[in-house]
């Protein structure tokens, strides 16, 4: 049978290994680098998670105009209502555990995260574009391990939350200590210093702040706090009693470490009130 493929036509040696490898590596091209992973705690969040989710994928939408891929990570810490339904609707992978623990949860979301960077946002709270694109360009300038913003509440008119929330940006600005509300750091020094202490169900934050900036000098890298904003929830102003809250945070003043290891002592973070 006549031929019709030309002597020139033949592949040589070095070109059959140079599509060798291209086929081996198709899967891999083909696949996107993320570089920031949203990782969201929720338990019963089904009233206000899906705003959340609405506002941070329309965050990827515009980070992926600016050829930036995030992933978002939704972690179901033992819901009793629709949380890992809606989040599963959005395209958010979703991670199932049962520990009722803030921690816990955030470092369940941060161990299957695959973006080079970590930003920790509750459930309940919505950070401007503008907030997250600073925080991604300051984490790409490798000068900085991580940091928080300025956190504001829904209903600035709510009493009950104005003075603490003033005195709140008062510590965070004069000692760097991010809100739990949103948060962002390298994930590879969020690894380095072990993730959120678990051993702590409240102002875990601020030990992650004061672990990062430990190791931000190491490295050579500053935690930073911005002055762009987050919007997080009032609803703590709308769902407790001024007493309840005083009950709350007197032991967290006179015994910090005891009452900070105690689920049963934190109600306003724990009884599940929505």
């Amino acid at each position: 049978m006549a031929s019709f493929r030309n002597e020139d036509d033949r592949l040589d040696l070095s070109e059959i290994v140079e599509l060798f490898f291209l086929w081996y590596r198709l899967p891999t091209m083909s696949k996107k680098t993320v570089t920031l992973s949203f990782v969201i705690p929720a338990h019963n969040e089904e009233k206000l998670l899906p705003s959340t989710l609405r506002n941070i994928q329309d965050i990827r939408r515009r980070l992926r105009e600016r050829s930036r891929e995030a992933e978002v990570i939704v972690v179901d810490d033992g819901s009793s209502d629709s949380t890992a339904e809606i989040a599963g609707n959005t395209g958010a992978q979703v991670v199932h555990i049962n520990r009722r623990q803030i921690a816990a949860a955030r470092n369940a979301g941060a161990a299957v995260a695959s973006g080079r960077f970590l930003f920790f946002v509750d459930a309940d709270t919505l950070p401007s574009e503008k907030t997250v694109w600073k925080a991604v360009r300051a984490l790409e300038s490798g000068a900085v391990v991580g940091g928080g913003c300025h956190i504001v509440t829904d209903d600035p008119r709510a009493y009950r939350v104005r003075i603490p929330v003033f005195v709140w940006w008062w510590i965070s600005r004069t000692f760097r200590v991010a809100a739990g509300a949103f948060l962002f750091c390298r994930t590879d020094s969020f690894r380095k210093i072990g993730g959120f202490k678990e051993e702590y169900f409240v102002a875990e934050e601020i030990i992650l702040s004061r672990d990062l900036k430990k190791v931000g000098r190491t490295e050579g890298r500053r935690f930073i706090i911005l002055k762009e904003t987050a919007v997080t929830s009032a609803r703590k102003a709308a769902l407790y009693s001024l007493p309840e809250i005083f009950l709350t945070l007197l032991p967290l003043w006179f015994r910090p470490r005891r009452s900070m290891r105690d689920r049963n002592a934190l109600p306003i973070w724990y009884d599940g009130r929505r």
